[in-house]
């Protein structure tokens, strides 16, 4: 083969080549990707593992952003920043990639948290509905609270009056806020929610409720942090709590 056309050949390939790059994104070594949630819905639950329990939710338009470490079975497991700020499960429908990042706050491989890292009492399984309950005093629905802690509500979506009825899925670890769906309220407009325990009746009656890792009388009063202490050894270990809650100094949230 003559210079010219081994010259010729090599230039071809070359321009190929940087066709090709230009449509493919590498992913640096040990990066994660970084996306944004991006939804039609008003907001897209968070999830302690895909299709389970609900953590929390992230509104579709306010761009929060989440590091995407693993996905699974149409779900991407990562940190999701904003008011949730720690680890979950998102629809990876509901994200929109923007980059790389070398962040990675959560595990590689992805966590299912354990009941008893955020509730003290839960109703049915992951597929089913919540149990119906009514609500014994006016009172307002929050998007988030913080279930493995203690944290204040925040995010609220709508105020309810005393006699609405909602269907309750789990206590938080601190028997302050229950995980309820609205079902008044459609798919995607915020259903799954948290509502002050104080506003429901005293008991919940299901066949299929069941205590999480506490053996408590009833659920007249907050867990006593006595209670708390003999759970410890239950929740997740100091490097699985920085995958549940991690937070990052005030300048690196978004």
């Amino acid at each position: 083969m003559s210079r010219s056309r081994v010259a010729w050949s090599m230039a071809v390939a070359s321009v190929a080549l940087a066709s090709v790059a230009t449509l493919v994104e590498v992913q640096p070594a040990g990066a994660s990707n970084r996306d944004i949630v991006s939804s039609p819905s008003a907001w897209v639950t968070v999830r302690r593992a895909p299709s389970s329990y609900v953590l929390g939710n992230a509104p579709g338009g306010a761009g929060w952003t989440f590091d995407s470490e693993t996905a699974r079975s149409g779900w991407s497991y990562g940190y999701l920043y904003g008011d949730y700020d720690g680890c979950s499960w998102i629809q990876s429908s509901h994200l929109y990639r923007t980059g790389t990042t070398g962040n990675h706050y959560c595990s590689a491989s992805g966590t299912t948290f354990p009941m008893r890292s955020f509730a003290i009492l839960k109703n049915s399984t992951p597929s089913n509905d919540g149990y119906p309950v009514s609500t014994i005093a006016a009172t307002t629905e929050y998007a988030n609270v913080d279930p493995m802690g203690s944290i204040a509500a925040r995010d609220p979506i709508r105020a309810v009056p005393a006699g609405y009825q909602v269907r309750w899925r789990y206590v938080t670890l601190d028997s302050q806020f229950a995980m309820v769906r609205d079902p008044n309220v459609a798919t995607g407009d915020g259903n799954w929610i948290f509502v002050p325990r104080s506003a429901l009746r005293t008991h919940f009656r299901s066949r299929q409720a069941s205590e999480v890792g506490l053996n408590i009388r009833g659920w007249r009063q907050p867990v006593r942090a006595s209670n708390l202490r003999t759970l410890r050894h239950d929740r997740p270990t100091r490097v699985e709590r920085r995958h549940v809650r991690h937070r990052r100094p005030s300048t690196e949230r978004t």
